[in-house]
């Protein structure tokens, strides 16, 4: 946001800031698992809960004031070809005639319509182990998340568990059974309301929403109250809340695309694919055999150190009772050096493996930075932005 302008545009409208999520779930196996993963390059970074509509708006208009022309109200049928380059697009207006317009650069940015990948390069990928399908409403008077903490109103994930049955109309929870078809959301947004949803695999959808269908009106409303059911945590939080909003649905499916470029284009953000950290790395298992339990687990842990720093008393208590500062300042350590000099010092281990982890992803985003692609680096200076030769 800073490099295009628009940060301050976005702190200003209010979305509510955005703290560690809660993630909760019963003991699972460790695909399973679900770890926050705020990737931050720093401590100052700082990341907010938007309402997706008001956001776009925002930027929309920050794009026009900033000189970009803004054409709404217009739908992108056709793309035209010279080779394998774009060179037109064929639009259309509400009852008007379709329109050509020429260009020399195409930037698809079209979301998960993606018109380039789908229609032309025929190259989008879904991941089968995470097509999933979204319901969600948006709710008044919900609880809040550790009150009275620097924690207070973050949001909470929780997976699936328990067996709902229906008594004196109220949905209440057995023991011992898992589900492993999904989780649910809880996000507080600037407006008061709250964003609740639940994300279920898209080959037990189907079975559960029969099962919702019988005898009711409304199955989607029934299968949506009947999976929250299932995540007792979160229903806590609507214990006074009340539904404000009608239920919607999308399908939640990670994809990508085999190239993201090429002659006179580029494909850009959900256009070319979405994959979510934390469901990629939960999904890892089942997308890669050769990744081991171990090798899993490793890396989850690894990743959800990266989130929420230390306190800088902590660090200072760490400096002063370990012999060799080096692993805090110096190249990055591995595990069986770390232990060597920290012992059981699990405070000293935690410390040290969380700027590890920061150390690492810094290295990812310089390497971003200085990468050399056919000749060429990234000039990433406000005003400067483009290629410059090596």
């Amino acid at each position: 946001m800073s490099f295009i302008g628009a940060e301050e545009l976005i702190k200003e409208h209010g979305f509510v800031m955005k703290v560690q999520k809660k993630l909760c779930g019963p003991t699972m196996k460790p695909k399973l698992q679900l770890y926050s993963l705020e990737l931050l390059s720093n401590s100052e970074r700082k990341n907010r809960k938007a309402i997706r509509s008001q956001f776009d708006e925002l930027l929309l208009r920050h794009a026009s004031s900033s000189g970009v022309k803004v054409f709404e109200g217009l739908r992108v049928t056709e793309i035209t070809f010279s080779g394998e380059r774009p060179i037109s697009a064929i639009y259309e207006a509400h009852c008007s005639e379709p329109k050509e317009i020429s260009f020399k650069y195409l930037v698809d940015a079209s979301g998960r319509a993606g018109i380039m990948s789908t229609k032309y390069l025929k190259n989008r990928r879904f991941t089968k182990s995470l097509m999933n399908i979204a319901h969600w409403g948006y709710w008044k008077g919900g609880g809040r998340y550790a009150p009275g903490t620097t924690r207070e109103n973050a949001p909470w994930f929780e997976a699936f568990t328990g067996k709902p049955v229906w008594i004196s109309s109220m949905y209440v929870l057995t023991r011992g059974y898992v589900d492993e078809t999904g989780w649910a959301w809880y996000i507080p947004l600037h407006d008061g309301t709250t964003s609740v949803g639940v994300v279920i695999t898209k080959q037990s959808h189907a079975e559960k929403r029969a099962k919702a269908s019988n005898g009711v009106d409304d199955p989607i409303m029934k299968l949506y109250m009947n999976q929250l059911a299932q995540a007792p945590k979160l229903m806590q939080f609507l214990a006074q809340a009340k539904l404000t909003s009608e239920i919607k649905s999308a399908g939640d499916y990670s994809y990508s695309a085999s190239n993201y470029a090429g002659p006179g284009y580029r494909i850009a953000g959900d256009a070319g694919g979405v994959s979510p950290a934390q469901v990629q790395i939960s999904g890892a298992a089942d997308v890669d055999p050769r990744l081991t339990p171990q090798e899993l687990e490793e890396t989850l842990d690894f990743c959800k150190r990266i989130p929420v720093p230390s306190q800088s008393q902590a660090y200072k208590e760490v400096e002063e009772r370990i012999s060799d500062t080096a692993v805090l300042d110096g190249p990055i350590p591995c595990h069986s050096t770390v232990s060597a000099i920290v012992g059981d010092d699990e405070s000293a281990k935690h410390v040290i493996f969380e700027i590890t982890a920061r150390k690492m992803f810094n290295i990812m985003l310089a390497h971003f930075r200085s990468e050399i692609f056919h000749g060429y680096y990234i000039n990433l200076v406000r005003g400067e932005l483009g290629m410059r030769e090596c």
